[in-house]
């Protein structure tokens, strides 16, 4: 079984799949951790950060120096992706990512590290790496998959399919309360503005843009709790599977 929960940041998507995938016993495959990993890999490997601001979450990468990457990006740039492991713990259900064999969960949660994640993601021998690397996984495992095209390429035709949405200052919120996007102190109009300026590029992109699938449900979780949304999900997909074509 495959769900997928797709949309912008703040929406709640990865919140809402873990505990999806708790309820159900199954796992959560999040696709935005690939694509950080690689912009990781990508941005210390060219000195544009230092591994420690980047374990500082002290730094930020203008749109420029991310278009600048995304054109001239190499073949070996992307063979050197090969360093990221991404699976599971016995008995996990939230994946674990080694970037050369050590753990980089704090770091793939930094804030700034989304813009560039987005961009690097629209490569397409990037790309191409990412979607094969989450299908392997969906065929060993059932999976809640989250992120921004998990519905619309890498798993067009998953049993379930959701699209989560909510206002601009209840995603600010959400985010400057996640204490792991290490951004709690920052002024809310910037954090908008961020939001904002990544929810264009998501949207705009030529590869893979942030949009509903046709098959998709699209619920708003503003004035939701993350159980009342889990509850109304988990609701919708019995409903399914008891008459699937509806």
């Amino acid at each position: 079984m495959t769900i997928t929960i797709d949309g912008p940041a703040g929406s709640g998507k990865t919140s809402v799949a873990r505990e999806l995938a708790q309820r159900l016993g199954i796992r959560v495959l999040q696709s935005g951790l690939l694509y950080r990993a690689a912009a990781i890999v990508i941005l210390v490997n060219r000195g544009i950060i230092s591994k420690n601001a980047l374990k500082n979450s002290d730094f930020s990468v203008d749109m420029a120096v991310c278009a600048a990457i995304k054109n001239d990006l190499t073949v070996s740039e992307v063979e050197r992706l090969s360093c990221i492991e991404y699976g599971y713990a016995d008995g996990a259900i939230s994946p674990y990512v080694l970037i050369d064999g050590q753990s980089v969960e704090k770091e793939l949660s930094t804030f700034g590290v989304g813009l560039p994640a987005s961009v690097v993601s629209q490569h397409p021998l990037v790309r191409e790496w990412a979607v094969a690397v989450q299908r392997a996984v969906a065929l060993r495992y059932d999976v809640v998959a989250e992120g921004r095209d998990c519905g619309t390429v890498v798993f067009p035709q998953a049993e379930h399919q959701f699209f989560l949405t909510a206002s601009l200052e209840v995603r600010q919120k959400r985010v400057a309360a996640d204490t792991q996007r290490g951004v709690a102190k920052a002024d809310e109009q910037f954090l908008q503005k961020s939001i904002l300026d990544r929810d264009l590029h998501d949207q705009t992109r030529k590869i893979a843009p942030l949009v509903a699938s046709h098959r998709a449900l699209i619920v708003d979780t503003s004035a939701l709790s993350l159980q009342e949304v889990v509850d109304f999900l988990l609701k919708k997909i019995i409903e399914q599977r008891s008459n699937p074509q509806s």
